[in-house]
């Protein structure tokens, strides 16, 4: 199996959107970063083709938004901390593989990245039948 290149750009984003992300909530709580953070994941999500690309990057902008949070969970003490933290970002990195898997096998895009808006005879497969104009009734 080939192994991934990850570069450095995409994680560089991600790691900025993390902060961002984090940058809306306490203490700060500057809200509007929040949906700028989200909408930089997303892009990073759909500029790839590969699901291990989208772990990758999903689960480092939430280790990179939750890492600011420890204060908050000491008081329940460093293992459960470490566990609860790893199992939000596993979260996080499975569903952003799911999602690029998906999207690349049944998805209108077929593993295209950056494409918004596919020719209509590809995705959807439609046949002289389904034509309405052309046809004499």
């Amino acid at each position: 199996m080939p192994e991934v290149q990850v570069g450095k750009r995409p994680l560089l984003l991600a790691v900025g959107a993390g902060l961002l992300y984090y940058l809306g909530f306490s203490p700060l709580s500057w809200w509007p970063l929040t949906f700028v953070g989200v909408w930089l994941l997303i892009g990073l999500l759909e500029s790839t083709d590969s699901p291990k690309d989208a772990a990758a990057r999903a689960m480092l902008w939430k280790t990179v938004a939750l890492m600011p949070t420890v204060p908050y969970l000491s008081g329940l003490g460093i293992s459960v901390h470490v566990v609860a933290v790893g199992a939000h970002v596993l979260c996080w990195g499975l569903m952003a593989a799911a999602f690029v898997g998906a999207r690349r096998r049944f998805g209108p895009f077929r593993g295209k990245p950056g494409l918004t808006c596919p020719p209509a005879a590809e995705s959807l497969r439609i046949t002289s039948t389904l034509e309405l104009h052309g046809e004499d009734r």
